[in-house]
């Protein structure tokens, strides 16, 4: 998990620079973008693990982002974002989202969900013996 490169989406500094304390505190590479088109031109130079996305950005939105992502990439995406409704966590999900977290949540649950797909990752690339 120590080469993990994680995009954060997040159009609030103060959130984005906490997400990246607890990344780090993990042993991961956080790389931050404060909206959408910064967003996909870090993701279009960039060797990711994992893209932390969050929904609400000034110029396009997350499931816009995650739409644009998914036509190049299976890299794995978490939404991560204040919009709760039932709704819109299963569009997020249908969409193409691997897992969602709502605002507020625990460091420490956003680093477990992110483990837990790096693991799940590494068990659909490599072969059983």
């Amino acid at each position: 998990m120590a080469d993990a490169r994680v995009l954060v989406v997040e159009d609030q500094p103060s959130v984005a620079r906490q997400i990246a304390r607890f990344l780090e505190a993990a042993g991961m590479e956080p790389i931050c973008a404060y909206d959408g088109q910064s967003a996909l031109d870090t993701f279009k130079r960039s060797e990711l693990s994992v893209v932390l996305l969050d929904w609400m950005l000034p110029d396009i939105d997350g499931l816009e982002i995650q739409r644009i992502i998914r036509q190049t990439s299976d890299v794995p995406i978490i939404m991560v974002t204040a919009r709760n409704d039932i709704p819109e966590v299963v569009r997020g999900l249908e969409m193409g989202a691997d897992d969602y977290l709502t605002k507020p949540f625990s460091g420490r649950e956003l680093v477990a969900r992110i483990k837990r797909l790096l693991r799940l990752r590494l068990t659909q690339v490599q072969p059983t013996a």
